[in-house]
């Protein structure tokens, strides 16, 4: 059982904080929260092809939460979000200061 599958099954609603980088791991842990919020500080980015890594499971859930073609583009590239972005394309809710 991994922390991903313990938060989408909780039967409590989950909130995450989003204060400073988030990639990977924690890009997923933001996705699969019931509320996201992030500071104004905060960058977004799903680097994992960059290290030679790929990641199936952010892949499958960043697709559903931005299109498949903004997530080709965020894996492929390894760009980089800030916070008002990051909530244009739906992966946070709210940016706050």
């Amino acid at each position: 059982n991994t922390p991903f599958e313990a938060i989408r099954n909780s039967k409590k609603p989950v909130v995450s904080a989003v204060n400073g980088i988030c990639q990977g791991g924690g890009l997923i842990i933001a996705m699969l929260s019931d509320v996201a919020v992030a500071s104004r500080n905060a960058t977004f980015r799903a680097p994992e092809l960059l290290r030679g890594a790929p990641d199936p499971w952010i892949a499958a859930r960043l697709a559903e939460y931005v299109g498949l073609g903004k997530a080709k583009y965020l894996l492929f590239t390894g760009a980089v979000l800030d916070a008002h972005q990051a909530t244009a394309l739906g992966l946070v809710g709210t940016v706050v200061p």
